[in-house]
């Protein structure tokens, strides 16, 4: 993909969307996820993530890495779609067969960025979402044209959830005790009960629908999307459950930023001068400290993604036959 400048990542994608028309299905899925990665740094507050101006509280990667690592992972995405596209395979086929896409996109992610995580938790997110995508185009003819966006990822997000629930729920039931061989993901749910990511999936994405109604609400009455997309990472800072933030923080604190979150949240957020004072502590307070907020960032860019999709009403204009 193009190396773009700094100048050229903005918060709208109307450009963008008014330019897709003439990708291939192939190049426009992977269009989309690489250019919802490489905004979210673009979104302020950071609270300790990496943005296009520093690297928040992260010494081993910047800007640049991170669309690096966009670049090498994003290809995965589309092979993601494909399964999903697939009539000839039942859906545990399907959730194996991603499971082996998004290993290999971790693989590459890793050589990439010379072993620093970047985008661990956006590869699982998003590799099931784009092959329920998938799915919903194929089996049951969505179109995006036919309904609004709420339901039409209320219908895509059920799939995601019908897809790998059962999977995700007995990975989760096999993690008992400490373990060298553990990740921090796990050993956080064996001391904390903290699911994290795979929480977002056995909750069937309900802090991501609530969090899409909450773009969606915001966008309507205020039109800015930079703004907007501020206030939705400060409610996913307070409502999400962040396994990285333990990990740097401490359980202990770790709660006392959730705390600053709601009351910076029910203050206004970036839209009030007593909201804008306590998201500014929040950020002082975690670069300071060398504490990111990783679960915000996966998801800023899982709504962008599905903005973008339901925006670009792309998908209906192909003639291209999906399963094939």
């Amino acid at each position: 993909m193009e190396n773009l400048r700094e100048a050229d990542y903005q918060l709208s994608y109307d450009n963008f969307i008014k330019n897709s028309y003439d990708l291939s299905l192939k190049k426009f899925i992977n269009k989309i996820c690489f250019h919802s990665i490489v905004l979210e740094p673009c979104v302020w507050p950071n609270f300790g993530l990496v943005s296009h101006k520093d690297s928040g509280a992260h010494k081993d990667m910047d800007y640049n890495l991170l669309i690096e690592s966009a670049k090498s992972i994003t290809p995965y995405f589309y092979s993601c779609f494909k399964v999903g596209c697939s009539t000839s395979v039942s859906n545990i086929e399907k959730l194996f067969a991603i499971k082996k896409i998004g290993i290999d996109a971790e693989i590459d992610m890793l050589n990439t960025t010379k072993n620093v995580n970047t985008h661990k938790g956006v590869i699982f997110l998003l590799s099931i979402v784009c092959t329920s995508l998938g799915i919903s185009l194929t089996n049951f003819k969505v179109k995006c044209t036919d309904i609004n966006i709420i339901d039409l990822w209320d219908f895509i997000l059920q799939e995601a959830y019908n897809l790998s629930k059962d999977y995700v729920s007995n990975e989760i039931s096999k993690i008992h005790g400490y373990g060298l061989s553990q990740t921090y993901g796990q050993w956080a749910q064996s001391r904390y009960k903290v699911l994290g990511v795979r929480g977002i999936v056995t909750s069937n994405f309900q802090i991501v629908r609530c969090g899409l109604k909450i773009y969606l609400d915001l966008f309507n009455k205020i039109k800015n999307k930079e703004l907007v997309l501020g206030q939705l990472r400060l409610y996913f800072l307070a409502y999400a459950e962040d396994t990285n933030i333990i990990k740097r923080a401490g359980i202990f604190n770790a709660y006392k930023l959730k705390d600053l979150a709601h009351k910076a949240y029910a203050a206004g957020g970036v839209f009030t001068k007593k909201g804008m004072l306590l998201v500014n502590m929040i950020e002082d307070l975690m670069n300071k400290n060398k504490w990111s907020a990783a679960a915000s960032g996966d998801l800023i860019i899982l709504i962008l993604f599905m903005v973008s999709i339901y925006e670009s009403r792309f998908i209906n204009s192909r003639k291209e036959n999906f399963s094939s």
